[in-house]
């Protein structure tokens, strides 16, 4: 035999047992790391690290016009477009797994000195079984190839073994078994001994349910300091293709730890992110001094550039030449989404519906316009205003109403006081809870005039106050002259047999209209959520949610013979509302309520308990919504009942293994809704659901059981554009 020839018989015999030799080399460095796993996960608890971020954004393709508006970004077109840059300077501190705080001590985008920038470091690990990168990518996570199951998940292959130092690192390739799973494809690290992570390169996609993105890049490296390894260097490389746009990302962050900080007593609080009062005021010399990383020559050129416009941001003819562009209308923002007005320099916003919200059909007033402008004025100490003025014309009954009103929130506060006045149109059902939107399209096409209304002359004074300490307090003091109204329009395009508009009163509760009456009432509502965390910004503060249930009592109290008052009640309710992160496997929530009238000597229909039903197709509210009940049915004066209602979103658990919706990335939902009244009259739902359908839509499968009628089955439809908008 030739030597050439057996050269090539040895290869192809032993090709097999090194590739079997490679593979078995993996599976055990991966089992040692995923051993080891839970200890490196808890070594480090207790650190300061000092963040140094800076990110691009490049546009490297964009098309000449967007909805009908010619695109111009500056520069030269013929190279991509830096269209956003930032820097931000934190402190992340941390003493045990439910101590932790980040502080931004300094922050900057290019061009614009007053804003904030992407101040929040991304803080993630491989050490975690499930792994979360960014807020909105994912709604599950994706699972670690160190997770204890990971070799059920992933196929891992030794590509090459090399030295860093005096260690011997070996480098795993990461595949996952099946697509549409949210796993991690690319490579890790791993030391040998030690079995800790050296460095991660890894890519997400699209088709592994991450949100938003088209692909991220994920690297990270560690390093050795104090005798400890630790995370020194995170890059992250988003790419996302969204109508006709090309962008391009690239966000590093550099740590330098201290391993042993001195804390001072009372440092962790409820406050879990803050912005230094002076975090967008830093120069370009401090930024030039500071930063840990040499900026890429581009990106200082940027820089420059921008911040030199800075200092011409803040003078007024510059302010009011770019209020000119920004507010240039388009006709999808006149007629559908609306459009925001901006005066930059005064620091005032006036935001316009678009013209489909401004037109709108019910059977009392006939064909509405309802202009509603809303203004907001901000001022320098971080105090704003916000007013909404409501200007509304029924052609069919010739009534015009118009009220004003507002919410004026105090410096550095969530503390704010609310006012209205004027005279409106309201739904029996104060929640309003009908979009107009929905109602025109059920009036007009199936002639079902679910919105009930009545006039009301009305003021409302409330008060809500917020320490930022896990409770809240809200008081309100209301007043309505309310009086009947009747329809006056009865067209309809569509016709359907045996169909016809109902009289304008909840029929389910009464045969009769509602009598003229004075309402005077005064409600005071506590809410309490242990755990609350909150973001400190320098001229506000905001809450960021609890991992525990939210809980409301609240009573009203209904004052008769004052200001010609009629009512005279008194009713209470208690609710509480949890969502829980399962991770993988979703996210499940509920909502246990109960209440009642401790007294009931006079009341009208707009006082009675009304529940969240719905008779119709579309739908917008989930939560404690009865789905297939309708809206004034179980409507109460009852002295006790009670309620829950569940959901749990899957997102993606299960329709990840049926292959046209693991393709279109579309999500189920399981749940149900219970309410119970007093002499049996009792109300069931269940329902399945598929969201996430073009991002946008969600459709709803239902079965009703109810105690003292037939049970009903049916769908819901959430067409946000379709839904609109309810009225405050």
């Amino acid at each position: 035999m030739k030597p050439i020839s057996l050269l090539c018989l040895l290869l192809f015999f032993s090709l097999p047992l090194f590739a079997q030799q490679h593979a078995d080399s993996a599976y055990s460095v991966i089992a040692n790391a995923i051993q080891k796993r839970p200890v490196y996960e808890k070594e480090l608890t207790r650190f300061q690290d000092q963040i140094y971020i800076e990110g691009h954004l490049q546009l490297r393709d964009y098309p000449d016009r967007f909805l009908g508006h010619p695109v111009y970004l500056g520069g030269d077109s013929g190279k991509p477009v830096n269209i956003y840059t930032v820097q931000t300077m934190a402190i992340h501190s941390m003493d045990g797994p439910e101590k932790y705080k980040v502080q931004v001590l300094s922050s900057t985008v290019t061009g614009d000195g007053s804003a904030y920038g992407f101040s929040y470091p991304q803080l993630f690990s491989f050490y975690q079984p499930v792994v979360k990168v960014g807020d909105n990518l994912s709604l599950r996570g994706f699972l670690s190839p160190l997770a204890d199951n990971a070799f059920q998940h992933y196929r891992f292959r030794l590509d090459s073994v090399y030295n860093a130092g005096n260690i011997k690192v070996f480098r795993i390739a990461v595949t996952p078994h099946k697509k549409y799973e949210p796993l991690f494809s690319g490579h890790i690290d791993i030391m040998d001994g030690s079995w800790r992570i050296y460095a991660v390169h890894f890519q997400l996609l699209k088709q592994q349910q991450m949100q938003i993105l088209d692909t991220l890049n994920i690297e990270q490296q560690y390093g050795l300091q104090d005798s400890v390894w630790v995370v020194k260097r995170v890059k992250l490389t988003p790419t996302v293709k969204l109508l006709g746009f090309d962008t391009r990302g690239s966000f590093v962050q550099v740590h330098r730890y201290n391993l042993h900080p001195a804390f001072e007593p009372g440092y962790f609080n409820n406050v879990v992110l803050a912005f230094d009062t002076t975090t967008n005021k830093k120069s370009l010399p401090y930024w030039d001094t500071a930063r840990a990383l040499i900026v890429q020559s581009d990106g200082l050129t940027d820089y420059h550039i921008n911040d030199s416009l800075q200092g011409q941001s803040r003078r007024a003819y510059y302010l009011d030449s770019m209020d000119r562009i920004r507010n240039n209308p388009s006709w999808f923002s006149l007629f559908i989404t609306g459009e925001t007005f901006s005066r930059a320099r005064k620091k005032r916003y006036i935001s316009m519906p678009g013209i489909i919200d401004m037109v709108n059909y019910n059977t009392v007033e006939g064909w509405v316009v309802n202009i509603a402008p809303e203004t907001r004025k901000y001022w320098n100490n971080g105090t704003y205003l916000n007013l909404l003025t409501n200007v509304r014309y029924g052609f069919s009954n010739r009534h015009f109403n118009a009220h004003i009103a507002g919410v004026y929130r105090f410096y550095r506060s969530l503390s704010a006081v609310r006012f209205s006045v004027g005279q409106r149109v309201l739904q029996f059902n104060n929640d309003q809870p009908i979009t107009p939107r929905v109602n025109t399209i059920n009036s007009l096409l199936y002639r079902s005039n679910f919105m009930k209304l009545y006039q009301a002359r009305f003021a409302s004074l409330g008060y809500d106050y917020d320490p930022g300490k896990f409770f809240a307090i809200k008081g309100t003091v209301d007043y309505q002259q309310r009086t009947p109204l009747v329809n006056t329009s009865f067209s309809s395009i569509g016709h359907p047999k045996g169909k016809d508009f109902t009289p304008n009163y909840p029929v389910e509760l009464t045969d009769t209209s509602m009598v003229k009456n004075n309402a005077l009432s005064a409600t005071i509502l506590l809410r309490w959520q242990p755990g609350t965390r909150y973001v400190q910004l320098p001229d506000r503060k905001a809450s960021i949610g609890s991992p525990y249930p939210a809980f409301e009592l609240s009573y009203t109290h209904g004052i008769p013979n004052l200001l010609g008052s009629d009512v005279n009640y008194g009713k209470w309710y208690l609710s509480a509302t949890q969502s829980i992160d399962l991770k993988m496997k979703g996210v499940f929530s509920y909502k246990v309520f109960g209440g009642g009238f401790a007294s009931r000597k006079k009341v009208f229909l707009p006082d009675y308990q009304h529940f969240s039903g719905n008779d119709g197709l579309f739908n917008s509210n989930y939560l404690g919504t009865l789905l297939m009940a309708s809206f004034y049915k179980y409507s109460t004066t009852a002295s006790v009942y009670g309620g829950a209602s569940v959901e749990w979103h899957l997102n993606g658990l299960l329709s990840n293994k049926v292959p046209l919706l693991r393709k279109l990335n579309w999500f189920f939902i399981i749940g149900g809704n219970s309410l119970v009244l007093e002499g049996g009259n009792d109300y069931a739902d269940i329902f399945f659901s598929i969201e996430n359908i073009f991002k946008l839509v969600r459709i709803d499968f239902v079965q009703s059981f109810r105690s003292n009628s037939i049970n009903r089955s049916g769908i819901k439809l959430n067409i946000p554009l379709v839904i609109g908008k309810r009225e405050p």
